[in-house]
């Protein structure tokens, strides 16, 4: 199977299969997520979870092959963004993925099309920093038994 469609102004050609998400046609989520959020010069665009590669044309259109790395399959996308680097997702779920996102990444912007959710956030630093407890201090059960702060 073939799918032809045009994502603003851009023309994209993709083989497909039976086997794929949509095989038919760029799925209504995909699509908005892609008008939504642009593609800006000098991105490097990483597409996770490409199968038949919709996200990932659409992108090398823009900036180049070169520019574009795309797997079905991937684990940690947060470890592998340079810092500065976003990653854009859809789905139709808010909650779950917001709280993960904002604790992987320390915040998310929503955007809401239809009945999709499209999530951006940016990698602001090589790791998220947890809070760190503070060991000088003695736990409130003790405080009390020994009467100090």
């Amino acid at each position: 199977m073939t799918v032809k469609e045009e994502i603003n102004g851009i023309d994209i050609t993709c083989e497909t299969g039976e086997y794929y998400f949509s095989p038919n046609r760029v799925d209504r989520g995909t699509r908005l997520m892609l008008e939504t959020v642009p593609v800006r010069e000098g991105d490097k665009v990483l597409d996770l979870g490409c199968g038949y590669g919709v996200v990932g044309i659409y992108a090398a259109k823009q900036l180049g092959g070169e520019h574009v790395v795309m797997c079905d399959i991937l684990e940690d996308g947060f470890r592998k963004l340079a810092v500065g680097g976003r990653m854009v997702m859809v789905t139709k779920r808010l909650e779950w993925y917001k709280n993960k996102l904002t604790s992987v990444f320390g915040g998310v912007k929503v955007f809401e099309a239809e009945d999709y959710f499209i999530f951006l956030s940016e990698k602001r630093a090589a790791r998220v920093e947890k809070p760190k407890k503070n060991t000088q201090t003695m736990s409130k059960k003790l405080q009390r038994k020994y009467g100090k702060k």
